[in-house]
């Protein structure tokens, strides 16, 4: 009784790490229709919510941008570092934002400052 006792736990822990989900932070090329038209072409930093639990982060600048994301705690930490760029022209880079259920907040950091951003929600 005891081996099977210990085996549901252990399953039940089994089945509950893998429901949720990791966060992960993906290059795209471009966005959906009905959300690329909802940004400004004006902002530099926009965060859309596609109410599919996902963010899309659309990012404008003349630098070249590397990426990372951290999770800690209940927050998902977007860095966004700039390096000059040959070109020098302003260029769109869009990122697609999953997040885990555990993830209530999310922060964006510019060369490592946090940095306030407008939030558009597209049904």
């Amino acid at each position: 009784m005891r081996k099977f006792l210990f085996s549901l736990v252990m399953l039940v822990a089994l089945l509950s790490a893998c429901g949720q989900q990791e966060a992960s932070l993906v290059e795209m090329n471009h966005l959906p229709d009905k959300v690329d038209k909802a940004i400004d072409p004006e902002e530099q930093l926009q965060v859309v919510n596609d109410s599919g639990g996902f963010y899309y982060i659309v990012f404008q600048s003349d630098a070249d941008v590397k990426t990372a994301l951290q999770t800690k705690d209940d927050i998902a930490i977007v860095q966004l570092e700039e390096s000059p760029a040959a070109s020098g022209e302003s260029k769109r880079t869009i990122y697609k934002l999953t997040t885990g259920p555990e993830h209530e907040k999310m922060d964006i950091r510019v060369n490592g400052e946090s940095v306030s951003y407008p939030v558009i929600i597209v049904n």
